[in-house]
């Protein structure tokens, strides 16, 4: 019974939070709430979080829909949520994958971005969990697939799916021949509107690893080589997007890209680079800017292919000049992304390159061995899953410089008369013995300033001391002078006066010796005890309702002080209570109590672990009192001009005035916190 009661309690604060995601206000804190509730959730409440993530009104705002399927898709990672595994079996999965969908369909295009996001982070997360299933196959039969190809095909979501294709391409097993055909005619249509996320679907170069289907889908990608290029004057594959006009600058970009990836990729497996070459040297002079950069970042590549061609050397040696020609393209500062796609790209669903750049290509390489580490969501995809022939591309560094011994699916050093000379390997200067003396001189500079400042700051401090001693004896004299005039009576006769001066003059001279006593460069000042304040306002079981004055001074100690709950003995802290509820009773300004409540809300704070040693009876008084706040009424609506009194609707009904008060939506939201905290 225990444990139900917990899970209900769970679902409880998840509906609340959701609750809180409409407000501004309150939002961001609600997704902070989410995201530690899903780390307590047990395998049935995650049904119930689909359920909520799901259920949308009109008024569901896009802050709402977007977080609530980003955390969806975070439960899915054993970062977000301890029972992930139970979200990929069938049950659960197939309500996320519904969700997921729907929300490709969306109107809102950042709500789109996050579905297409949360399907790469699923897929990247199937693909570590249950490799080798149809859960990361490439026939109809893997759901998540078949819910991207069926959204690809209407009008308002195929950019989104595109993108979400994009994304679980890496996890993917080897496509279906008619789905890559089906792919390949989508990306040919003019109409469609992901071709730019389709090419970045197909190939990709991010960091010196192809990715994208051309490394989980190779053999068939070779089989239909020639519609994969197509043709520019047709208007189909590759080269017909990158030949095309208007403005779909991205497309054109993103296609660029995608040959420059199937270059260092597939290089001189397959033909027609010719072509590709004559297709980007047209680009380069396109009307759009990024078009052209993404041009002239791809054609060198593609040139040094025909240049390797025509020298007549072996197709295993390809992979090595491709990686020096990316090193000397990067090298000269002339990198360009080659994807034309989103930025998020390299997101959740995929590894970040924390290695040097140009490392292997393991969604190429079939020999690379299985992940250690199974379940993380940036883990890459799983290996074995294409015959694709050792294809790799070596490190962006010199090939002198490639080990005896390289790793496994590291192709080995070309031979020595291969025609492209390595590059010159630059080192840094040796550091000279006249250096080291130069240091050694500065940090000695360094010392002598430090203790120069350190004298400094000792003789400030005893001269401070000094001073007030001097200051001291000179109102001792003074002090002296005087008594010895009040005892003589002094020319004035005035005796009164002069007792005045020496007891003002003891309690300066007092003053001084005290600071004297204690003196220092630099005094701080303690904090207030309010422990103490409060105690002297509220007194000792004495009630502030009946005198005003003390009303005022307990209301400016509240907005001087803010919430110190947490500071205050369990006594002071339950008299500051009552006298909460005398205030909310009274009708006081709602405004001037409401920075002291709000922490009791929150159950992070100190103030509301406090609350655990009050009475139950006086939170539930405090609760009674501000559920009955008297709320200032509202100033009606000007009737219309020529409308008599009591025409046009009638009354409205009881509270219908408070509905646009602002102060109304705090009260209750107030409420229904403290509610969930303390019942």
């Amino acid at each position: 019974m225990a444990r139900r009661g917990e899970r209900y309690a769970v679902q409880d604060r998840l509906y609340a939070a959701l609750e809180r995601l409409e407000t501004k206000d309150t939002q961001h804190a609600a997704v902070q709430e989410l995201q530690r509730l899903i780390r307590e959730m047990e395998p049935p409440a995650l049904s119930t979080l689909l359920h909520a993530a799901g259920t949308q009104t009109a008024k569901t705002s896009q802050f709402s829909r977007k977080h609530c399927l980003a955390l969806a898709s975070q439960a899915c990672t054993p970062q977000g949520c301890p029972h992930w595994r139970a979200m990929l079996e069938p049950l659960l999965l197939d309500k996320l994958l519904g969700l997921l969908g729907r929300a490709l369909r969306d109107g809102d295009a950042a709500v789109r971005g996050a579905a297409a996001e949360g399907l790469g982070t699923v897929a990247a997360q199937l693909a570590a969990a249950h490799p080798g299933t149809d859960a990361t196959s490439g026939t109809p039969s893997n759901p998540l697939l078949a819910c991207i190809l069926e959204a690809l095909g209407e009008p308002g979501a195929g950019a989104a799916a595109a993108d979400a294709l994009a994304q679980a391409a890496d996890h993917l097993g080897p496509l279906d021949p008619a789905l890559l055909r089906l792919l390949l005619t989508a990306l040919s249509n003019p109409l469609c509107g992901g071709r730019g996320e389709l090419c970045s679907a197909l190939a990709r170069l991010e960091g010196g690893r192809v990715l994208g289907l051309v490394g989980t889908s190779f053999q068939q990608v070779l089989a239909a080589w020639p519609d994969v290029l197509g043709s520019a004057a047709a208007g189909t594959g590759l080269l017909g997007v990158l030949g095309s006009k208007g403005k779909d600058f991205g497309a054109r970009a993103a296609a660029a890209g995608a040959l420059k990836a199937l270059a260092a990729g597939v290089g001189p497996q397959a033909p027609g680079w010719d072509v590709v070459a004559a297709g980007l040297k047209t680009a380069k002079t396109d009307i759009s800017k990024p078009v052209r950069d993404a041009a002239a970042a791809a054609l060198p590549l593609v040139v040094g292919l025909l240049e390797f061609e025509a020298s007549g050397a072996s197709a295993d040696q390809w992979p090595s000049v491709c990686g020096s020609l990316l090193a000397a393209e990067a090298g000269g500062g002339k990198w360009v992304a080659a994807s034309g796609a989103r930025a998020k790209m390299a997101a959740a669903s995929r590894p970040e390159e924390s290695g040097p750049p140009g490392q292997l290509i393991p969604a190429v390489h079939p020999a690379m061995p299985p992940l250690a580490a199974v379940g993380s969501p940036y883990a890459a995809p799983p290996v074995a899953v294409s015959a694709a022939p050792p294809m790799t591309l070596p490190p962006f560094a010199p090939v002198a410089a490639v080990p005896a011994y390289p790793p496994a699916g590291m192709l080995p050093p070309p031979p020595a008369a291969f025609p492209y000379p390595p590059p010159v390997v630059m080192s840094a200067p040796p550091v000279a013995p006249q250096d080291s003396g130069q240091l050694a001189a500065q940090l000695a500079s360094i010392q002598q300033q430090q203790a120069a400042m350190a004298a400094a700051l000792a003789s400030f401090a005893s001269s401070t001391q000094s001073t007030l001693q001097q200051l001291q004896l000179h109102l001792s004299s003074v002090g002296a002078g005087v008594a010895a005039l009040a005892a003589g009576g002094g020319s004035s006769g005035n005796s009164s006066h002069a007792q005045a001066i020496q007891a003002h003059l003891a309690s300066v001279n007092a003053g001084v010796a005290a600071l004297a006593v204690g003196a220092t460069p630099a005094m701080a000042q303690a904090a207030p005890d309010w422990e103490a304040a409060y105690a002297q306002l509220l007194g000792a079981g004495a009630s502030v309702a009946a005198d005003q004055q003390a009303q005022l001074k307990l209301l400016r100690c509240i907005a001087r002080s803010q919430p110190v709950w947490e500071q205050l003995s369990p006594a002071t802290g339950q008299r500051l209570m009552q006298a909460v509820v005398a205030f909310l009773q009274e009708g006081t300004a709602l405004k001037r109590l409401l920075p002291l409540l709000w922490p009791l809300a929150d159950t992070t704070t100190p103030a509301s672990r406090a609350m655990v040693a009050y009475p139950t009876a006086l939170r539930q008084q405090l609760l009674a009192a501000l559920a009955a706040y008297p709320l200032p009424a509202l100033s009606a609506e000007p009737q219309q001009q020529g409308e008599a009194p009591g025409q046009g609707g009638g009354a409205a009904p009881d509270g219908a005035s408070h509905a646009a008060d602002p102060l109304v939506e705090k009260r209750e939201l107030l409420l229904s916190a403290l509610r969930a905290v303390w019942e």
